[in-house]
């Protein structure tokens, strides 16, 4: 997604939801709750970890868009990503690269899938939420620090296309989780 619009990402973004409505609808709760492995994620904890990394984003969102405003700041589509967020989007893509996740990002047992469903909805709706309130913005050109690292700094626009890409990376591993019977 070198150049991408906001329309694009929401899709992505809705995409996710409804792999994630259908999973909850298909498997048990118990299979949602169930690690394929002693040291992996369940698919409900799949789901808690995108809520967590998308609810961190909030508070800097809301930071950079006032800041945006309150300057008179305007921006408009196509967004086009900077390198760090081209790279860090890259290495998120389904099945690229295992990665080992921050203590902060992971999930504790998650006992209900069906919770563990609604507020994964409802951060993504969150992030719907910030996308069309950002139509009018330089999103390209607000910058934010990485919640995973603080010496990276990437776009706005950027981490909106992580968090597309990272939902789809985690719905392929809680699909698979999900799938593995003992």
């Amino acid at each position: 997604m070198a150049a991408t619009r906001l329309s694009e990402v929401s899709e992505v973004l809705r995409a996710v939801s409804a792999r994630a409505e259908k999973l909850c609808a298909t498997v048990s709760a118990e299979q949602m709750c169930r690690r394929p492995a002693p040291e992996s994620w369940s698919a409900a904890e799949c789901l808690a970890h995108l809520t967590i990394s998308h609810n961190v984003y909030e508070a800097q969102w809301r930071e950079a868009y006032a800041a945006a405003k309150q300057k008179g700041a305007r921006g408009g589509e196509p967004y086009r990503m900077d390198f760090i967020g081209r790279l860090l989007n890259w290495s998120l893509e389904p099945g690229r690269f295992r990665m080992t996740t921050p203590g902060p990002f992971r999930p504790t047992p998650v006992d209900s899938a069906e919770k563990a469903l609604t507020e994964f909805l409802a951060s993504q709706n969150m992030v719907l939420t910030f996308l069309d309130e950002g139509h009018e913005l330089p999103l390209d050109a607000m910058m934010i620090t990485s919640l995973f690292n603080s010496k990276v700094r990437y776009t706005v626009w950027s981490s909106f296309v992580i968090i597309a890409t990272h939902g789809r990376r985690h719905l392929w591993q809680a699909e698979r989780a999900s799938s593995v019977t003992r």
